[in-house]
């Protein structure tokens, strides 16, 4: 999908960044609820590891776009627990 000549990729990277800045971003229109549980999960059993490990464990049913939101989901949630 393209808007305004931008890529998924493109524009999810823009919601990374925003989502990192603190930014309030609904969540549930970039990717749907059990998604984000299933990549949270997937980033959390293999911590450390990278974008392409976990595109992998899961099986490439998810955009590396959609796993780097994730992890900025879950690198603000470690933010704000401190």
């Amino acid at each position: 999908v393209s808007l305004r000549g931008l890529k998924d990729g493109t524009v999810l990277s823009h919601f990374e960044e925003g989502i990192l800045a603190g930014e309030e971003v609904d969540l549930k229109r970039l990717i749907e609820p059990n998604a984000q549980q299933e990549i949270v999960a997937a980033l959390a059993r293999h911590r450390g590891a990278g974008l392409s490990a976990v595109f992998e464990r899961l099986g490439g049913r998810y955009s590396y776009g959609q796993i780097r939101i994730g992890r900025a989901v879950m690198q603000r949630s470690r933010g704000a627990e401190r």
